[in-house]
């Protein structure tokens, strides 16, 4: 991945410009930075499971694996958040909340999810997120094997605490 150049970042339609060049000093790496505990979805699950999950753990973000465990994808609280009543879900009119619940999971996914791996550099992870402007981003072990997620609340506490330690 190419190396993460803070100068000048995209956001929408306007530029940021930091005042200094970021040094890099830390050595932090995603399996620093990752959400121990590790809820999934199945794609093949329906929306109401894929809910109760962002409900009942609090999370915004759930990864989403096929049947053989592989990642292909990550739900969150706001593509939820976008189904409207009534809705289309691909091609499928949705004309209820209870069709709407029972839809599959994978319906609602994006095309290809970037990953990073578990000894990935702290700041690529940041700029993968930005880039990808995702808030969470799945991590893979040596084997491809899904082991953590790293969100954005993730990043802010390790920032908090890199900051208390400097003061």
């Amino acid at each position: 991945m190419p190396e993460f150049s803070p100068s000048v970042a995209q956001e929408s339609h306007r530029s940021i410009r930091v005042a200094r060049p970021f040094e890099r000093t830390s050595r932090m790496k995603a399996k620093d930075l990752m959400s121990g505990a590790l809820a999934i979805v199945r794609a093949s699950s329906d929306v109401r499971t894929a809910l109760d999950i962002l409900r009942t753990l609090d999370i915004r973000y759930v990864p989403v694996v096929d049947d053989d465990g592989s990642l292909v994808g990550v739900l969150s609280d706001q593509d939820l958040r976008a189904l409207r009543i009534p809705y289309f879900i691909g091609n499928e009119y949705v004309g209820d909340l209870r069709t709407a619940l029972q839809a599959r999971v994978w319906r609602l996914l994006n095309g290809t999810v970037p990953f990073v791996g578990t000894d990935t550099d702290a700041l690529e992870v940041i700029d993968t997120m930005v880039r990808h402007r995702i808030g969470a981003v799945p991590v893979t072990d040596a084997e491809g094997v899904l082991v953590g997620i790293v969100s954005y609340v993730d990043v802010l506490r390790a920032l908090s605490a890199a900051i208390e330690s400097t003061e």
